[in-house]
């Protein structure tokens, strides 16, 4: 299932699939990928989408984000 809504998705889903043009590039639980995400390309990624106006993403999987 593809989940828009990532503070959603952290809360409810038991593991996180992150893709990017067809590859997978992170398997794991949703704790690990928004705590310590381990790809450059997923790093990215939370820092645009949920930290924008930072630059990189809070280690706490709970931080505030917008949804």
């Amino acid at each position: 299932m593809r989940i828009a809504r990532l503070g959603f998705a952290r809360d409810v889903c038991n593991r996180v699939l992150f893709m990017d043009q067809g590859r997978v590039l992170a398997r794991t639980t949703p704790e690990h990928f928004f705590s310590r995400p381990e790809h450059p390309r997923a790093r990215k990624f939370l820092a645009d989408v949920l930290f924008p106006w930072q630059g990189t993403p809070d280690a706490s999987p709970r931080g505030t984000a917008p949804c």
